[in-house]
């Protein structure tokens, strides 16, 4: 088969739904179908501060055997809403264009956000190609979980254009049962919704040593060292770790928060100004260092605010953090 998928974020940046397309398209290409990724260069506002992020080719062929092409895309380190909008409208067009201009395809793709699957919305009625979404974020209302969006007619005209594409795929693929429910409630019939959880390569892990340099490091040797591998974005609620931290500052834990996201800058200056000396912060990385990074801790933290929107979903890094064969820290609810 011809698959065509479409995805804003892919590596070598780091965020979830870009390593699930990229799984995808690995996976789909190791079983012989043709595979064509559609995406950006790297455009998160983090991502660009990542000298690994910096130099992705305009087209390229993956030595797993898909090839990727590049459409350009507004990008900035800012992350305010106006950045944003300009970064979600610009792929959107970019990439609905390249789409069309592409041979004929059996099926296509798309990963969210929902931004990413209205790009393939053209593509799709060009080529009358069926549509399937994987449906890793629920828009606009993880807008409105995070405090980004309040309520008001532009959530309320979101929703009608997020119902609007739901009934024109052929299929909707959501990671939990909690997913499939709520696209249920909106009209969906049962047979146009699936479950397909996230995952993760356990044998990744395999040969791999915990990172001894980061472990032996004056900050963390003799210590009991909590980790965060992830994005730093207003979902996490970082500063509940703050809070945890200043609780255990008499104690030997040291808390290491690894990674990039839109609310970074802020915790790390919070962390600061409470004279936190036992929260250490690490860059993004590239995807083949993590593992080592995991296993260098001693536990292994996941987190997510208190929102009922979270209620229903399951952070992507618990699979990796599984893996690893860590104890897990879960301030997280529901599924």
């Amino acid at each position: 088969m011809r698959i065509l998928i479409f995805t804003q974020h892919f590596a070598p940046e780091t965020m979830a739904t870009g390593r699930r397309a990229w799984d995808l398209a690995e996976s789909l290409a190791g079983r012989g179908h043709d595979v064509t990724v559609i995406t950006g260069k790297p455009n998160h506002p983090a991502s660009l501060r990542l000298t690994f992020c910096q130099g992705a080719a305009r087209e390229e062929w993956a030595p797993e055997g898909f090839r990727i092409l590049r459409v350009p895309v507004f990008r900035s380190t800012r992350a305010g809403a106006l950045w944003r909008f300009l970064t979600y409208a610009t792929f959107m067009l970019s990439a609905a264009w390249c789409g069309i201009g592409q041979r004929q395809a059996d099926v296509m793709l798309a990963i969210s956000p929902l931004p990413t699957g209205l790009a393939a919305l053209p593509a799709h009625w060009w080529h009358g190609a069926p549509l399937v979404f994987d449906l890793q974020d629920i828009w606009p209302d993880s807008a409105r979980a995070i405090r980004v969006m309040q309520g008001g007619c532009l959530l309320s005209l979101l929703r009608r254009v997020e119902r609007f594409f739901y009934r024109r795929c052929a299929r909707v693929v959501g990671i939990t049962e909690g997913f499939k429910h709520y696209l249920l409630g909106l009209g969906l019939p049962p047979e146009h919704v699936a479950v397909i959880p996230n995952g993760v390569r356990w044998q990744s892990f395999a040969g791999i040593s915990p990172d001894e340099e980061l472990r032996q490091s004056p900050e963390l040797r003799g210590k009991f060292v909590v980790g965060y591998v992830g994005n730093h974005g207003l979902a996490q609620g970082l500063e509940t770790v703050l809070d945890a931290a200043e609780q255990l500052g008499d104690q030997p834990v040291e808390f290491l928060l690894a990674g990039e996201g839109i609310d970074k800058a802020r915790v790390l200056q919070l962390a600061r100004t409470r004279g936190l000396e036992n929260v250490r912060f690490l860059d993004g990385m590239p995807r083949e260092r993590v593992n080592g990074v995991l296993l260098a801790c001693d536990a292994l933290l996941l987190i997510l605010r208190n929102d009922p929107l979270f209620e229903i979903t399951i952070p992507s890094k618990l699979y990796e953090y599984m893996a690893a064969g860590k104890p897990l820290l879960c301030s997280v609810a529901g599924e």
